[in-house]
């Protein structure tokens, strides 16, 4: 199997769908130059982490200064954390690729899989729907 992030690889919807660090059923992850991956956005990774303490210390008349900061803290991480580059550095990805040059990889990783399917996947896999049908 080959992924291919073009957006965005958030959370199970990711590893589900083929993602390296949850199967290997993955040979091969390219991604592009707008690919992010990670669990889930930044603020709201901040909200679901600091909502229930900024609602008690403005109950309690604290400033939230101190609680906003470490929200845009945590957001900021996770925008950096989930760059092309930073995937392509930690091995989420195997190649960030310039969208011109997609199809050539698709066609040469479809090619070497025709050529010996036992080895990569599946043949049943690799058969189209039309071709199934008859």
């Amino acid at each position: 199997m080959m992924l291919i992030v073009l957006r965005k690889g958030t959370a199970a919807a990711h590893y589900v769908m083929g993602g390296p660090t949850a199967n290997r059923h993955n040979a091969f992850t390219l991604g592009t130059a707008a690919t992010e991956i990670y669990v889930m956005h930044g603020e709201t990774a901040a909200v679901a982490t600091y909502a229930r303490r900024a609602v008690k210390d403005k109950d309690a008349g604290k400033p939230l200064e101190p609680i906003a900061a470490k929200m845009n803290e945590m957001a900021k991480k996770y925008y950096d954390t989930s760059r092309p580059d930073y995937c392509a550095r930690r091995g989420f990805v195997d190649e960030i690729v310039d969208l011109k040059k997609l199809r050539g990889y698709l066609k040469a990783f479809a090619g070497a899989v025709y050529q010996n399917p036992a080895s990569i996947c599946p043949r049943h896999q690799m058969l189209l729907p039309r071709v199934i049908k008859g």
